[in-house]
């Protein structure tokens, strides 16, 4: 792969990972306000919401990663 592609696309994977995580975060955040008014049920719906952002970007860095790594020459 061409090193302007490769970070071409890692590019494209932490500008989207970063998304992710801030709507995670912002999740994270309507979870403390839930459990603070003591709706604690709301609280942990709202974290069911959380995991899979996380996943996909964790999935994001692994193809980040990847394609960093196999896209430089070798030195």
């Amino acid at each position: 792969m061409a090193p302007e592609l490769a970070d071409a696309a890692v590019k494209a994977c932490i500008e989207s990972m970063s998304e992710l995580l801030e709507e995670a975060a912002s999740l994270g955040r309507a979870t403390k306000a839930c459990t603070d008014a003591g709706n604690v049920d709301a609280a942990f719906k709202l974290t069911l919401d959380i995991e899979p952002l996380l996943h996909e970007a964790n999935c994001l860095i692994q193809a980040a990663s990847t394609v960093r790594n196999r896209g430089r020459p070798p030195e």
